[in-house]
Protein backbone atom coordinates (compact mmCIF):
# COMPACT_ATOMS: atom_id res chain seq x y z
CA UNK A 1 0.00 0.00 0.00
CA UNK A 2 1.60 3.86 -0.95
CA UNK A 3 -0.06 6.71 -0.84
CA UNK A 4 0.41 10.09 -1.50
CA UNK A 5 -1.14 14.38 -0.84
CA UNK A 6 -0.32 16.38 -4.22
CA UNK A 7 -0.84 19.97 -4.18
CA UNK A 8 -0.15 22.86 -6.10
CA UNK A 9 3.73 22.48 -5.85
CA UNK A 10 3.53 19.08 -7.99
CA UNK A 11 0.54 19.90 -9.96
CA UNK A 12 0.61 20.16 -13.95
CA UNK A 13 -1.60 23.05 -15.16
CA UNK A 14 -1.93 23.27 -19.03
CA UNK A 15 -3.33 26.57 -21.04
CA UNK A 16 -5.89 25.94 -24.05
CA UNK A 17 -7.96 28.06 -26.12
CA UNK A 18 -11.07 27.74 -23.85
CA UNK A 19 -9.11 27.95 -20.19
CA UNK A 20 -7.06 25.67 -18.46
CA UNK A 21 -6.78 22.23 -17.14
CA UNK A 22 -5.12 21.29 -13.49
CA UNK A 23 -3.68 17.63 -13.66
CA UNK A 24 -3.81 16.65 -9.85
CA UNK A 25 -2.35 13.11 -10.22
CA UNK A 26 -1.48 10.48 -12.83
CA UNK A 27 -0.91 6.98 -12.77
CA UNK A 28 1.63 5.85 -13.33
CA UNK A 29 3.51 8.37 -11.97
CA UNK A 30 6.20 8.14 -15.10
CA UNK A 31 3.41 8.08 -17.50
CA UNK A 32 2.40 11.29 -19.94
CA UNK A 33 -1.14 12.53 -21.21
CA UNK A 34 0.65 13.42 -24.59
CA UNK A 35 1.91 10.23 -24.84
CA UNK A 36 -1.48 8.45 -23.66
CA UNK A 37 0.30 5.73 -21.88
CA UNK A 38 -1.68 6.21 -18.61
CA UNK A 39 -4.15 4.06 -17.11
CA UNK A 40 -5.77 7.12 -15.42
CA UNK A 41 -5.62 10.21 -14.81
CA UNK A 42 -7.25 12.95 -12.30
CA UNK A 43 -7.56 16.46 -13.05
CA UNK A 44 -9.60 19.65 -13.29
CA UNK A 45 -10.56 22.25 -15.90
CA UNK A 46 -11.86 25.91 -15.62
CA UNK A 47 -13.96 26.74 -18.65
CA UNK A 48 -14.15 30.12 -19.41
CA UNK A 49 -15.89 30.43 -23.27
CA UNK A 50 -19.64 29.54 -24.10
CA UNK A 51 -18.87 26.82 -26.13
CA UNK A 52 -15.99 24.23 -26.30
CA UNK A 53 -15.01 20.80 -27.51
CA UNK A 54 -13.64 17.59 -25.43
CA UNK A 55 -10.05 15.98 -27.10
CA UNK A 56 -10.76 12.68 -28.12
CA UNK A 57 -8.64 9.70 -26.73
CA UNK A 58 -10.14 6.58 -28.27
CA UNK A 59 -8.14 4.14 -25.63
CA UNK A 60 -10.39 6.18 -22.75
CA UNK A 61 -13.38 6.61 -20.69
CA UNK A 62 -13.99 9.75 -18.62
CA UNK A 63 -16.44 10.79 -15.61
CA UNK A 64 -17.05 14.80 -15.74
CA UNK A 65 -18.50 16.09 -12.17
CA UNK A 66 -19.17 19.48 -12.15
CA UNK A 67 -18.10 21.74 -9.41
CA UNK A 68 -18.92 25.60 -10.56
CA UNK A 69 -21.82 26.68 -12.74
CA UNK A 70 -24.54 24.85 -15.48
CA UNK A 71 -23.51 22.97 -18.54
CA UNK A 72 -24.71 21.35 -20.89
CA UNK A 73 -22.63 17.93 -22.56
CA UNK A 74 -23.74 16.85 -25.97
CA UNK A 75 -22.50 13.63 -27.31
CA UNK A 76 -23.27 14.04 -30.76
CA UNK A 77 -25.49 11.12 -32.07
CA UNK A 78 -25.75 9.77 -28.67
CA UNK A 79 -27.46 11.69 -26.28
CA UNK A 80 -26.95 15.12 -24.00
CA UNK A 81 -26.54 15.63 -19.81
CA UNK A 82 -27.70 18.59 -18.59
CA UNK A 83 -24.99 19.13 -15.03
CA UNK A 84 -25.31 21.38 -11.97
CA UNK A 85 -22.91 21.42 -9.23
CA UNK A 86 -21.73 17.71 -8.26
CA UNK A 87 -23.70 16.21 -11.33
CA UNK A 88 -21.69 13.50 -13.09
CA UNK A 89 -21.48 12.12 -16.86
CA UNK A 90 -19.60 8.92 -17.44
CA UNK A 91 -19.00 9.00 -21.15
CA UNK A 92 -16.56 7.09 -24.09
CA UNK A 93 -13.12 9.72 -24.85
CA UNK A 94 -13.99 8.47 -28.61
CA UNK A 95 -17.37 9.99 -28.43
CA UNK A 96 -17.83 14.08 -30.66
CA UNK A 97 -18.45 16.09 -27.18
CA UNK A 98 -19.34 19.41 -26.68
CA UNK A 99 -20.36 21.66 -24.15
CA UNK A 100 -22.35 24.53 -23.34
CA UNK A 101 -21.61 27.25 -20.64
CA UNK A 102 -18.46 27.45 -18.62
CA UNK A 103 -17.39 25.83 -15.16
CA UNK A 104 -15.40 24.26 -13.18
CA UNK A 105 -15.44 20.06 -13.54
CA UNK A 106 -13.27 17.47 -11.77
CA UNK A 107 -12.15 14.40 -14.33
CA UNK A 108 -11.54 10.94 -14.07
CA UNK A 109 -9.87 9.41 -16.75
CA UNK A 110 -9.44 5.53 -17.31
CA UNK A 111 -8.05 3.35 -19.98
CA UNK A 112 -10.78 1.05 -21.45
CA UNK A 113 -11.17 -2.14 -19.75
CA UNK A 114 -10.95 -0.85 -16.29
CA UNK A 115 -13.34 0.40 -14.06
CA UNK A 116 -13.92 3.70 -12.23
CA UNK A 117 -16.36 6.09 -9.66
CA UNK A 118 -16.44 9.25 -8.60
CA UNK A 119 -18.86 10.32 -5.45
CA UNK A 120 -19.38 13.59 -3.78
CA UNK A 121 -18.61 13.21 -0.07
CA UNK A 122 -20.06 15.55 2.43
CA UNK A 123 -18.12 15.42 5.49
CA UNK A 124 -18.80 14.87 8.91
CA UNK A 125 -17.55 15.49 12.68
CA UNK A 126 -17.34 11.74 13.38
CA UNK A 127 -15.11 9.44 11.58
CA UNK A 128 -16.76 7.97 8.32
CA UNK A 129 -16.18 4.83 6.41
CA UNK A 130 -15.95 5.34 2.69
CA UNK A 131 -18.11 2.46 1.10
CA UNK A 132 -16.54 0.69 -1.81
CA UNK A 133 -17.56 -0.33 -5.36
CA UNK A 134 -17.17 -3.89 -6.63
CA UNK A 135 -13.38 -4.37 -7.91
CA UNK A 136 -14.73 -6.71 -11.21
CA UNK A 137 -11.79 -9.00 -10.52
CA UNK A 138 -9.46 -6.42 -10.69
CA UNK A 139 -5.98 -6.81 -9.13
CA UNK A 140 -5.06 -3.36 -8.50
CA UNK A 141 -7.37 -0.48 -7.12
CA UNK A 142 -6.53 3.57 -6.48
CA UNK A 143 -8.68 5.42 -3.86
CA UNK A 144 -8.42 9.14 -4.23
CA UNK A 145 -9.97 12.34 -1.81
CA UNK A 146 -10.00 15.85 -3.42
CA UNK A 147 -10.61 18.36 -0.98
CA UNK A 148 -13.38 21.03 -3.14
CA UNK A 149 -14.38 22.99 0.28
CA UNK A 150 -13.08 22.69 3.77
CA UNK A 151 -10.27 20.03 5.52
CA UNK A 152 -10.32 16.43 6.33
CA UNK A 153 -8.72 14.14 8.35
CA UNK A 154 -7.71 10.33 6.60
CA UNK A 155 -7.49 7.63 8.75
CA UNK A 156 -6.34 4.18 7.34
CA UNK A 157 -4.97 1.67 9.89
CA UNK A 158 -2.74 3.42 12.22
CA UNK A 159 -2.22 6.17 9.64
CA UNK A 160 -3.83 9.95 9.95
CA UNK A 161 -3.36 11.91 7.16
CA UNK A 162 -4.81 15.80 6.79
CA UNK A 163 -5.48 16.80 3.29
CA UNK A 164 -7.31 20.89 3.10
CA UNK A 165 -8.89 22.84 0.26
CA UNK A 166 -7.04 22.04 -3.52
CA UNK A 167 -5.33 18.90 -2.39
CA UNK A 168 -5.38 15.78 -3.97
CA UNK A 169 -4.86 12.59 -2.04
CA UNK A 170 -4.03 8.94 -3.60
CA UNK A 171 -3.57 5.56 -2.53
CA UNK A 172 -2.17 2.77 -4.38
CA UNK A 173 -3.13 -1.00 -3.50
CA UNK A 174 -3.14 -4.22 -4.49
CA UNK A 175 -5.91 -5.06 -2.13
CA UNK A 176 -9.08 -3.53 -0.48
CA UNK A 177 -8.70 -0.81 1.62
CA UNK A 178 -10.72 0.35 4.41
CA UNK A 179 -10.62 4.28 4.50
CA UNK A 180 -12.28 6.50 7.24
CA UNK A 181 -12.67 10.63 7.14
CA UNK A 182 -14.24 12.99 8.87
CA UNK A 183 -13.88 16.92 8.71
CA UNK A 184 -15.91 19.45 7.03
CA UNK A 185 -16.60 20.68 3.85
CA UNK A 186 -16.80 18.68 0.30
CA UNK A 187 -14.77 16.15 -0.89
CA UNK A 188 -14.59 13.82 -3.96
CA UNK A 189 -14.02 10.33 -3.54
CA UNK A 190 -12.55 8.63 -6.47
CA UNK A 191 -12.19 4.89 -6.99
CA UNK A 192 -10.33 2.86 -9.72
CA UNK A 193 -9.80 -0.96 -10.55
CA UNK A 194 -7.77 -1.96 -12.84
CA UNK A 195 -5.08 -4.07 -14.66
CA UNK A 196 -1.01 -3.24 -14.35
CA UNK A 197 1.68 -5.12 -14.80
CA UNK A 198 4.86 -3.35 -15.78
CA UNK A 199 6.00 -3.23 -19.46
CA UNK A 200 2.31 -4.23 -20.66
CA UNK A 201 0.60 -1.13 -20.04
CA UNK A 202 3.11 1.35 -20.81
CA UNK A 203 6.32 2.65 -22.14
CA UNK A 204 9.50 1.98 -20.52
CA UNK A 205 11.11 4.74 -18.36
CA UNK A 206 15.05 5.48 -19.22
CA UNK A 207 16.13 7.91 -16.69
CA UNK A 208 18.56 10.44 -19.02
CA UNK A 209 22.04 10.60 -18.86
CA UNK A 210 24.89 12.52 -20.18
CA UNK A 211 26.43 11.84 -23.98
CA UNK A 212 28.84 9.10 -23.75
CA UNK A 213 30.95 8.25 -27.36
CA UNK A 214 28.57 4.71 -27.44
CA UNK A 215 26.28 7.67 -28.28
CA UNK A 216 28.00 9.35 -30.69
CA UNK A 217 28.45 5.76 -32.57
CA UNK A 218 24.88 5.55 -32.98
CA UNK A 219 24.10 8.50 -33.86
CA UNK A 220 26.68 8.42 -37.23
CA UNK A 221 24.30 4.66 -37.84
CA UNK A 222 20.63 6.56 -37.32
CA UNK A 223 21.63 9.62 -38.80
CA UNK A 224 23.16 8.08 -41.88
CA UNK A 225 20.47 5.07 -42.26
CA UNK A 226 17.15 7.01 -41.90
CA UNK A 227 16.19 6.67 -45.61
CA UNK A 228 13.92 3.56 -47.12
CA UNK A 229 15.74 0.62 -48.42
CA UNK A 230 18.00 0.77 -45.33
CA UNK A 231 17.32 -2.18 -44.33
CA UNK A 232 19.78 -3.92 -47.40
CA UNK A 233 22.69 -1.72 -46.32
CA UNK A 234 22.49 -1.88 -42.54
CA UNK A 235 21.09 -5.69 -41.94
CA UNK A 236 20.71 -4.90 -37.89
CA UNK A 237 17.75 -2.36 -38.65
CA UNK A 238 16.06 -6.11 -39.57
CA UNK A 239 16.65 -7.30 -35.43
CA UNK A 240 16.46 -3.43 -33.68
CA UNK A 241 13.61 -1.39 -32.63
CA UNK A 242 13.40 2.35 -31.87
CA UNK A 243 11.06 3.34 -29.20
CA UNK A 244 8.97 5.69 -29.26
CA UNK A 245 10.78 8.65 -27.38
CA UNK A 246 13.84 7.51 -30.07
CA UNK A 247 11.81 7.50 -33.05
CA UNK A 248 9.99 10.34 -31.73
CA UNK A 249 12.77 12.69 -32.19
CA UNK A 250 14.40 11.34 -35.19
CA UNK A 251 11.05 11.91 -36.76
CA UNK A 252 10.64 15.60 -35.84
CA UNK A 253 14.18 16.00 -36.68
CA UNK A 254 13.58 14.52 -40.56
CA UNK A 255 10.09 16.73 -40.83
CA UNK A 256 12.37 19.49 -40.60
CA UNK A 257 14.75 18.43 -42.73
CA UNK A 258 17.74 19.84 -40.47
CA UNK A 259 20.41 17.70 -42.35
CA UNK A 260 19.42 17.82 -45.40
CA UNK A 261 19.24 21.59 -44.97
CA UNK A 262 22.42 21.93 -43.47
CA UNK A 263 24.16 19.77 -45.76
CA UNK A 264 23.11 21.59 -49.18
CA UNK A 265 24.04 25.06 -46.91
CA UNK A 266 27.44 23.67 -46.54
CA UNK A 267 27.87 22.54 -49.85
CA UNK A 268 26.64 25.86 -51.34
CA UNK A 269 29.67 27.32 -49.47
CA UNK A 270 32.31 24.89 -51.03
CA UNK A 271 31.01 25.26 -54.35
CA UNK A 272 31.25 29.05 -54.10
CA UNK A 273 34.67 29.12 -52.36
CA UNK A 274 36.51 26.70 -54.70
CA UNK A 275 34.78 28.08 -58.03
CA UNK A 276 36.94 31.42 -57.56
CA UNK A 277 39.74 29.27 -58.63
CA UNK A 278 38.94 27.99 -61.36
CA UNK A 279 39.39 24.58 -61.26
CA UNK A 280 36.67 21.78 -61.31
CA UNK A 281 38.77 18.76 -60.01
CA UNK A 282 39.42 21.12 -56.70
CA UNK A 283 35.56 21.61 -56.57
CA UNK A 284 34.60 18.45 -56.73
CA UNK A 285 36.95 16.58 -54.32
CA UNK A 286 36.26 19.33 -51.73
CA UNK A 287 32.94 18.42 -52.05
CA UNK A 288 33.13 14.75 -51.98
CA UNK A 289 35.38 15.84 -48.48
CA UNK A 290 32.41 18.36 -47.57
CA UNK A 291 29.85 14.99 -47.75
CA UNK A 292 32.57 13.14 -45.67
CA UNK A 293 32.65 15.03 -43.13
CA UNK A 294 28.88 15.68 -43.02
CA UNK A 295 28.16 11.69 -42.95
CA UNK A 296 31.20 11.25 -40.15
CA UNK A 297 30.13 14.71 -38.08
CA UNK A 298 28.02 17.10 -38.86
CA UNK A 299 24.96 15.09 -39.35
CA UNK A 300 26.14 13.33 -36.02
CA UNK A 301 26.43 16.27 -34.05
CA UNK A 302 22.55 17.51 -34.97
CA UNK A 303 21.50 13.94 -33.95
CA UNK A 304 23.50 13.63 -30.77
CA UNK A 305 22.12 16.60 -29.77
CA UNK A 306 18.55 16.20 -30.05
CA UNK A 307 18.30 12.54 -28.95
CA UNK A 308 17.54 11.40 -26.07
CA UNK A 309 20.14 9.61 -24.05
CA UNK A 310 22.04 7.00 -23.43
CA UNK A 311 20.53 6.24 -27.34
CA UNK A 312 21.48 2.59 -26.98
CA UNK A 313 19.26 1.74 -24.15
CA UNK A 314 17.02 3.21 -26.78
CA UNK A 315 17.35 0.85 -29.38
CA UNK A 316 15.79 -2.60 -28.81
CA UNK A 317 16.38 -6.25 -29.74
CA UNK A 318 13.20 -7.11 -31.27
CA UNK A 319 13.28 -10.61 -29.33
CA UNK A 320 13.47 -8.56 -26.19
CA UNK A 321 10.76 -6.26 -26.24
CA UNK A 322 7.98 -6.10 -23.75
CA UNK A 323 4.34 -6.88 -24.45
CA UNK A 324 3.75 -3.01 -24.76
CA UNK A 325 6.52 -2.50 -27.57
CA UNK A 326 5.68 -5.36 -28.95
CA UNK A 327 2.14 -3.96 -29.31
CA UNK A 328 3.50 -0.62 -30.64
CA UNK A 329 5.81 -2.04 -33.48
CA UNK A 330 2.81 -4.39 -34.81
CA UNK A 331 0.74 -0.81 -35.00
CA UNK A 332 3.94 1.03 -36.64
CA UNK A 333 4.00 -1.59 -39.20
CA UNK A 334 0.11 -2.08 -39.72
CA UNK A 335 0.33 1.49 -40.62
CA UNK A 336 3.59 1.85 -42.76
CA UNK A 337 2.36 -1.20 -44.83
CA UNK A 338 -1.23 0.63 -44.63
CA UNK A 339 0.80 3.65 -46.93
CA UNK A 340 2.47 1.49 -48.99
CA UNK A 341 -0.69 -0.47 -49.64
CA UNK A 342 -2.06 3.06 -50.45
CA UNK A 343 0.54 4.12 -52.46
CA UNK A 344 0.48 1.59 -55.21
CA UNK A 345 -2.99 1.66 -55.41
CA UNK A 346 -2.59 5.43 -56.08
CA UNK A 347 0.15 5.22 -58.10
CA UNK A 348 -1.97 2.69 -60.45
CA UNK A 349 -4.87 4.69 -60.61
CA UNK A 350 -2.76 7.01 -62.20
CA UNK A 351 -1.12 5.29 -64.35
CA UNK A 352 -4.50 3.77 -65.42
CA UNK A 353 -5.85 7.23 -65.83
CA UNK A 354 -2.94 8.53 -67.76
CA UNK A 355 -3.78 5.51 -70.22
CA UNK A 356 -7.03 6.82 -70.45
CA UNK A 357 -6.44 10.17 -71.18
CA UNK A 358 -3.91 8.99 -74.30
CA UNK A 359 -6.37 6.69 -75.17
CA UNK A 360 -8.63 10.05 -75.77
CA UNK A 361 -6.18 12.41 -77.29
CA UNK A 362 -5.18 9.67 -79.88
Amino acid sequence: MEFKVYNEKNFNISKWSGGSTTQFAIYPETAQYQEKDFIFRLCSATVNVEDSSFAKLADYERILMVLEGDVVLAHKGKRMAHLKPFDQDSFDCSWDTDSKGEMVDYNLMVRKGNYAYLNKVDLQAENTKLELHDSHGKPCQSQGIYMVQGMAFINIGDETISIKEGEQFLLDSKEDVEIFIMGEGIAIHSEVYYDFESGLNQATYIPPEKGTFQDWKECVYLANSQFRGAKFFFPRKKKEWLDEALSGKIRKLEKVCANYIVFVIGLLVVIGVTHSFGNDTVMIISSLVWLIIDILLVSPTIYFIFLPKPIKKHIKKIEDLTPYEEKIRKEEQYYSDAAKRYMKHYEKNKRVQANNEARKRG
